[in-house]
Parts: C-alpha cells; structure tokens; sequence
C-alpha cells in the first residue's frame, strides 16, 4: 500500500508538472512575437542577444525573434517585404522611403559611426586629398556613411562619382583589400574600423562624426536605430513601446564589463585588445531614447540640401524622389515612435 500510495504521488506530481509546462507553452505561444534582422557581425545582434538571454522580452510581453540577414540591403527589402518587423538602419535610408510614401518609426539605437581608414604611412589627410584615389565603401550607395561622405566633398568641389575610383564592398572584405592594398582608403563601419585600429598601422583620416557636424548635424546625433513599418505586427504601439523598454533594459547593462560574458562569443574578437575596442566603442555609442526638437530640426534642413544637390549633381545616382520634399512634420513623425498621431 505504501508503494501504492507513493506511485499515486508521483503520478499527480508528474501531471502537475506536465500541466505547468503546458500552460506556460501556450502563455509563450500567445505572446505577440516581434522579428528583427540582424547581422551576425552587426552590434544589433550582440545587443538584442543580451535581450533575449536576460529575457526581457517576455518580462515586457512579447517574443523576440531574430532572423539573420546577409547584408544590408537584403535586410532593408525583408522589412519593405514584411519578412521582419524591425531592422537596424540609417535614417537617411527611412527618409528616403518616407518620400517614397511609406510610414515608418526610428527608435535610436547608437550614435557610434564609421571611419575612413587608410595606411599609417598615407599622404591622404582630408577630403581635399580624396580626387583620384582607389575608395572601398562599406554597404551600398544607399548607406549613411556614402551619403554623408558624398555630401561633405560636394561643399569641398568635389563629386567623388566622377572624381574617385569608388567600389561598394562588405566590410571584412574591405579590411582585406586594404590589408592588401588593393585600396587607398575605405569608408567602413566603426567596428571594423576598430579592427584595424587594435591591428596597428592604419588611421582614421576622417570619422564619420567629423563629415556630420561639417554638415550642420551634432556629433553625438544617432545615425542608426530600429526602424519598422508602423503597419507592421511587430510594431503597433504598444509592441512598440514594450520593445523599446527591453532595449532600455539590454542597453543599461551593456554599459557594465560583466553583462558582456555571455554574449562575448559573438564580438569575434581576434584579441582582447579588439574585443575592449568593440566594447567601449559600442557603450559610448549608446542614444538617448528620443531625438530633440533642435536634433530633428537639423535632419531636416540636411535633408532638403540633400536633396538639392542630389537633383543638380550629374553624376549622384540619386535615390530620391524630385517630386517629393518632405515636410518638418513628416520627418517629426518618424521620429516620434511612442505616439501614433
């Protein structure tokens, strides 16, 4: 009878537990999902890991998905395609789809930007001295770091279309052809930037940050953050609101050397003198939430320059729509991503 009666124990336990698990499947299975791309090398990848791991999506509601993307633009068209609710990306680029009649949000996701790298021993100083030269560029024609380069060189009298031997490349690729010297220089994001920095022998002839405030924008604005259509699952207000809190969360951690082990892995750091460059150089890139008034105003004036000279410019390739110049409010919209006015 006591075997009996320890078996009924067990068994109640056993279907007690299998209960338990039912529920909290069909609790995850309710839960409103959110897919973001990332790339496996891109810092959104390190971050929104953290997220997952720390589960702060399922403390906030929601169930985050990652879905890997090859490069940028592959990752650009599963959010016009609705393969992902949310990609990380420029603001030039949502401006651009804006003009294009689409409805998107910008939630800001780091202010750390790209460097032009070239050989220690390079005569090449500024952009006066970029007439000629062989030019590798990170990303396509579209990226933040080719507009803004392009932008800043037409005020020095210069259309680099015309005027340099420029080639679109991913990143590890460029570090390669620089290495090999295949490149006089190249405009590529700054954690490979950091690379070749940690490497030695190679410097920084412009930042990023230096062609931003040449052109009227701060240092410290955010080039890149999450970007989502305002149609999509993912991304309705409260999804919205909810995932920009786990980010909050994942970020303030960051900031921290301990939250880093778990996630260490996906820095692929080929030394700890790179892995602190990518640390410290993803913490001092960390937003404020919110852009400001005087912040917002700016993109805009830049914007409508922008999109003068690229109307006037023979040789832009523009991306642009002529037909459609954007108003302060539409831009404000895209940046106000907790309301939906």
């Amino acid at each position: 009878m006591h075997g009996i009666a320890l078996g009924v124990v067990w068994m109640r336990g056993l279907l007690l537990s299998g209960c338990l698990s039912l529920l909290a499947s069909l609790t995850w299975a309710t839960e409103p999902v959110v897919r973001v791309g990332v790339l496996q090398y891109g810092t959104a990848h390190w971050e929104l890991s953290h997220l997952q791991n720390q589960g702060y999506d399922r403390a906030q509601g929601f169930q985050l998905q990652l879905r890997s993307l090859a490069n940028s633009a592959a990752g650009r068209l599963a959010l016009m395609s609705g393969d992902v609710d949310w990609i990380v990306s420029d603001w030039l680029w949502a401006l651009q789809r804006l003009q294009l009649g689409d409805d998107l949000v910008f939630i800001p996701f780091s202010s750390s930007v790209g460097e032009l790298m070239v050989p220690a021993d390079s005569s090449l100083q500024g952009l006066e001295d970029l007439r000629g030269i062989r030019l590798g560029v990170a990303g396509g024609p579209e990226g933040k770091g080719w507009q803004l380069l392009q932008q800043a060189a037409r005020l020095q009298g210069l259309d680099l279309q015309r005027d340099a031997q420029v080639t679109f490349a991913a990143p590890p690729l460029l570090n390669q052809e620089l290495r090999r010297g295949r490149v006089d220089a190249i405009l590529t994001y700054w954690t490979f930037a950091a690379q070749l920095h940690a490497e030695g022998g190679y410097r920084a002839a412009l930042a990023e940050s230096d062609l931003v405030q040449s052109l009227g924008l701060g240092e410290a604005l955010p080039m890149l953050g999450y970007i989502a259509r305002r149609s999509a699952p993912g991304a309705q207000l409260a999804l919205r609101q909810a995932f920009a809190q786990a980010v909050v969360q994942t970020k303030a951690d960051l900031k921290t050397a301990t939250a880093w082990s778990e996630i260490r892995p996906l820095l692929r750091a080929a030394s700890p003198e790179i892995e602190a460059a990518l640390i410290a150089g993803y913490q001092k890139g960390v937003p404020n939430t919110h852009l400001s008034g005087p912040e917002i105003a700016a993109i805009e004036g830049f914007w409508q320059a922008l999109h003068v000279s690229e109307a006037t410019s023979p040789h832009s390739g523009a991306q642009l729509n002529p037909g459609g110049v954007l108003s302060l409010e539409q831009i404000q919209r895209l940046f106000l991503w907790d309301e939906d006015k």
